[in-house]
Order: structure tokens, then sequence, then C-alpha cells
């Protein structure tokens, strides 16, 4: 969505939240990382957020709600008095369940809707997804917020379409690059009735679906790993137990996977390589065996974690 709205030139900022990962994990980055996006972005509203700040140089440690109204919504006014032509901007903010300050949270949804409620005609749209948690969804359905929020729920939706076209298009590519060693094989691989059995196995859930994408497009001959995927008995524990049983080890392999695995907060690659004395490299490749269920950052200073699956899509506000 991001991309589509950066494409038609409307997306003015964006913010994803990613528990564990450092400032990304926590509020306080949030509203100045989207002013500095909208600073950047809209010409028109450079010269309100400069105001603010040099009226306030610490504005980044007052209230939510005051940092909202004067490093996005002063300025977004402001350029909208001067120019009222055109389809309204949006901000996306993805993960708000990922964020660990709750109550903070809770602040910054009550100003978003604050802002609605007195800027009528606002020319923003403010786009969040979440999973459903308390916190998030009581002030979601306050009687102040039904008046400008829509919300959308993942669970009315029915995605086996999407996810059975998602396996086709992914496998198809699959074949395509294993041609030499698939040419044996009809070019219509898989069948339409593996192709549904995967749909039915993936229970809705898009991430359930690239886990499986991963474990046929791993290590190995395809169709041999499409068939461990059609065999496999339903639920993650059986999948990871799976992954981790085909993949491939090497002397470092359980070092480092049970430190993956047991550290409380994820470290960079170049941190685990100095804490377990090899080097990144030596990390990586260990890794590399089970991209199916860990996410593997093409950067050393990022760290890797684990792919984070739920049986289907919960509800989202």
């Amino acid at each position: 969505m991001a991309e589509r709205y950066d494409k038609a030139g409307r997306l003015i900022g964006n913010f994803f939240f990613f528990r564990g990962h450092g400032d990304r994990s926590i509020i306080a980055r949030l509203v100045p990382t989207l002013s500095f996006q909208l600073y950047h972005c809209l010409a028109k509203t450079q010269a309100s957020i400069r105001s603010a700040i040099d009226a306030n140089p610490h504005i980044n440690s007052i209230s939510l709600t005051y940092q909202f109204q004067k490093l996005i919504i002063g300025p977004i006014r402001a350029a909208n008095m001067l120019d009222q032509s055109g389809k309204p901007r949006i901000i996306i903010i993805d993960g708000l369940d990922e964020c660990d300050d709750r109550e903070l949270m809770r602040d910054f949804i009550e100003a978003v809707i604050s802002a609605f409620q007195e800027h009528d005609g606002l020319r923003l749209r403010v786009l969040i997804t979440s999973r459903v948690e308390e916190h998030i969804r009581e002030t979601l359905e306050t009687s102040a917020a039904r008046s400008v929020v829509h919300r959308l729920s993942l669970g009315d939706f029915d995605v086996r379409a999407d996810i059975h076209t998602f396996f086709q298009s992914r496998l198809s590519t699959t074949y395509e690059k294993k041609h030499r060693v698939m040419k044996d094989l009809s070019p219509q691989w898989p069948s339409q009735s593996d192709l549904d059995l995967l749909v039915t196995k993936s229970d809705g859930s898009f991430l359930w679906a690239i886990t499986l994408i991963k474990l046929i497009d791993g290590p190995g001959f395809s169709e041999d790993n499409l068939r461990k995927a059609l065999t496999a008995e339903d639920g993650l524990d059986f999948l990871y137990a799976q992954v981790l049983r085909d993949a491939p080890r090497d002397e470092n392999f359980d070092r480092v996977i049970s430190t993956v695995m047991l550290l409380t907060e994820p470290l960079p690659i170049v941190f685990l390589a100095y804490l377990l004395g090899l080097r990144p490299k030596d990390i990586v490749q260990t890794s590399l065996g089970l991209q199916s269920i860990l996410m593997i950052p093409g950067d050393d200073d990022e760290p890797i974690t684990l792919s984070y699956i739920t049986a289907g899509f919960p509800d989202s506000p």
C-alpha cells in the first residue's frame, strides 16, 4: 500500500513498528519520523515545521498530542490552505500491536481521532494496521472514534482466491527458474489439486503461504519439497520441526540456531558473530538453510529474526 500511494504521489509518511528492533518498537520516534518525511515530501509544510521546532526546541519530549498537532496537522493545514486541489494525502502506520508503549499508543490514537474531529475536511487519511489488542480496540471503539474511523476486519474477507493466485504465480516462477532440473515435469506444475491443497493448508494466512513457498523453493528438489509440504501435518510445530530436520548442517549449526532462538532480543549479525567467536559470513551461511522460518537481513548490522506466523489472519481494526 505504501509503494502504491508513493507511486501515485500521495504518500507523505510511513512508519512500520517492529517489536525487538530498537527504535522501531517504541513510539518516541513515530511523530518526528513522520514530520521529517512530511518536511521533505511537501515543500509547503517546511515553514510551519521549522516554526514549530524553533518555538519549542524540545518538542520531542512533549506529549504526543502536542507533537502531532504542531508537527503534522498544523503544517498540513497550512499547505492545504494554499492548495485545495487533488486527493487527500496518506500516512501509513503498520503494526501498532508491535509497539511496546501501550499507554502512549492509546494517547497517539486519541490524538489522531481528535485532529479529524476538530478539523472537518482535513485533506489527510491515516491508514493504521494492527492485530487486535485490547488497548487498541477500546480506543477505536469509543463513541468519538466512530465518527471518523472506518474499520476493516481482515477476518471478514475470503482470501483463498488471492492465496491460490499467489501460489500459482510463485511456483510458476520456481518452475521457470529451475527448468533444467524440472523439465521432466508438466509445464502446469503443480497441478490444480495440489494448488487447492496448499490453499487449504494455508488456512487464510498469507504468512503461512509464504512459509510453504519458502519450504518448496528451498534446498533440494522442488517437487520433493512440494510433496513434503502437501503431506505435512497441520500446525506450526510439525512444519518447523520438518524444516529443522531437513536443513543442511555445518559445525556451527547447533550453536548459531540455538543462540538465535534463545536470545531475549535479536542481536545484529556482527554482534552475534562476536559473541560466538565466528565471522559474520559464518552466521549467514549457517542460517541460509532455514530461510523459510528465519528472516536473514542483507546487512550484517541487522539481526536475524524469527518469521512469526499465525494460524490464520486475526481480526484487525
